[in-house]
């Protein structure tokens, strides 16, 4: 990732001869790199590509050259190809990196445990203890791989300056041996860790626990930022290992047509309903960069808020929701639980009634936060607004009340639709709504089955776009895909005149606009 932040005309010039032949080459002459006196070093189109409705696009994929998982992972996911692996290969004398069966072998072949890295590693965690945040382990696992080919291209990447980091650094280089004790180097590299690196995000797992930590892509570096991009960069984490050491990629597919030497833009940040002045301070902070996209710079914002308006604890409030539903959800599927639905109405005690309770307890504090979010003024389009109605929806389906799930979905997308016309929703997060919609629509029965096909369709189309058919997960989907339902014969040539939740979404541009559609 490069803000629009020039440096010298020395360095840029220097940046853009070591990138510009490896993208080209990487995309198969897709896209290029190129520079301009205000705007630096970004990327382009080489030609005019055309992004059919229901088809991906990709214009190029590339491999981690390192990772770092998050400490809840560190047990139960390879830490070089970010797969979950009921067997873990655990490598002495450090927990904190452990080897899949494909990667362990290998890693042992290659004398890993001699290595100057685990060395490093183990030497960090005896220090600093197992907890240690990933941005650190990942900047670490760069510093050992000086040796490697693409380190002159890693040294030319985007560097964030991490003042405010400077008693960190100190502290973790005067514990550690070579080549980590290297102060200046040590800020460099973390620098562009926090400049550069993405999140692994698992798709598979639940909304709001997806990010298993952090990862380096270099070929995947250098495109800017928009709050309204045009292209989506997603990981594809592996759902069963294969025999290559650090096997995690990264795809960036376009969400929209572009011309020959339109700028590919990607999101840095979720892009899902949040104002300006939240987008523009989280990029300021965490970039270190002031947002001039077309979203930022409107002359009327697309969603405001006041400095009165406190949305930062209905967050704090909707993620204690969202993890308490999370667990109930996965309480409800447990063995012991599907045995209690085989037994007596008289038989089912409170321990059956415990995750209900649970649930509505959830819901009557979602429902209060509703009501301190129309107090504050807050608008409806704002991501509190709209993820209250997820909530809601959420509860109602693990409580089997698939009516007001129903209702509740319907009025997370209508908000969701509003939004969509500035193009500030994320695609995967939408699509992943619309497969949990249209599994209610199949539970409520009757009419509802066949829009529920549709709505399945729908949502698994937009997730092919943004990630791909040959996603990990999305192929999952694909396999695991029921036939849909035939239509029934008085439907046929019928055109819908359906309600907001009869459209079709496009997200990207801002100038994107929605289409009813055709319905057999």
């Amino acid at each position: 990732m490069e803000p629009n932040q020039r440096g010298s005309d020395h360095e840029v010039k220097k940046k853009h001869e070591c990138v510009k032949g490896i993208l080209s080459k990487k995309s198969n002459g897709v896209i290029q790199c190129v520079t301009s006196e205000n705007e630096g070093l970004y990327v382009t189109a080489t030609k005019h590509i055309t992004v059919p409705s229901s088809e991906p696009t990709r214009i190029m994929a590339c491999q981690a050259a390192a990772i770092a998982l998050d400490p809840p992972f560190r047990q139960t996911h390879c830490s070089f190809c970010s797969s979950s692996a009921t067997t873990l290969y655990a490598l002495e004398g450090c927990s904190m990196v452990s080897a899949c069966p494909s990667c362990g072998p290998q890693l042992m072949k290659d004398g890993y445990h001699r290595s100057k890295e685990f060395a490093v590693l183990k030497k960090m965690e005896a220090t600093f203890g197992p907890s240690i945040e990933s941005i650190f382990i990942l900047t670490v696992r760069l510093l050992c791989c000086q040796d490697k080919d693409w380190w002159k291209l890693f040294c030319r990447l985007y560097e964030h300056t991490t003042d405010s980091m400077q008693d960190n650094i100190d502290l973790i280089c005067s514990h550690l041996p070579a080549p980590a004790n290297d102060n200046r180097l040590f800020r460099e590299t973390l620098g562009r860790v926090l400049g550069c690196s993405h999140n692994i995000t698992d798709f598979s797992r639940p909304l709001g626990n997806q990010s298993l930590g952090r990862a380096i892509f270099l070929e995947h570096s250098f495109y800017n930022h928009s709050c309204v991009p045009n292209a989506y960069l997603s990981c594809n984490v592996p759902t069963i290992p294969d025999e290559s050491v650090s096997s995690l990629t990264a795809e960036v597919h376009l969400l929209e047509s572009v011309k020959e030497g339109d700028e590919i833009t990607i999101s840095y940040i979720p892009m899902s309903g949040l104002s300006n002045q939240e987008r523009r301070k989280t990029l300021q902070e965490g970039y270190g960069f002031d947002c001039n996209c077309s979203a930022c710079t409107a002359s009327e914002p697309s969603i405001s808020l006041s400095e009165t308006m406190d949305v930062q604890s209905v967050r704090e409030i909707q993620y204690s929701c969202n993890e308490r539903l999370l667990s109930q959800k996965k309480g409800k599927s447990q063995p012991q639980v599907e045995h209690s639905l085989h037994q007596a109405p008289e038989e089912k005690t409170s321990n059956d009634n415990d995750y209900a309770d649970e649930v509505e307890q959830v819901i009557s504090l979602v429902i209060m936060t509703q009501h301190g979010i129309r107090n504050q003024g807050i608008p409806e389009t704002h991501e509190v607004s709209i993820e209250s109605h997820r909530l809601l929806a959420m509860a109602y389906s693990i409580l089997e009340d698939w009516a007001h799930a129903k209702e509740h979905h319907e009025n997370f997308l209508k908000l969701v639709d509003k939004v969509t016309e500035q193009g500030l929703f994320d695609p995967v997060a939408l699509g992943i709504q619309l497969l949990e919609y249209a599994h209610v629509l199949k539970q409520v029965g009757g009419p509802e089955i066949t829009r529920s096909a549709r709505k399945h369709q729908e949502g698994l189309g937009m997730l092919q776009r943004a990630l791909g058919k040959n996603h990990n997960w999305v192929a999952t989907l694909l396999l695991s895909e029921e036939p849909p339902p035939p239509p029934p014969p008085h439907d046929k040539a019928k055109r819908k005149s359906d309600d907001t939740m009869g459209k079709s979404y496009k997200v990207g541009s801002r100038d994107n606009k929605r289409h009813k559609v055709e319905e057999d």
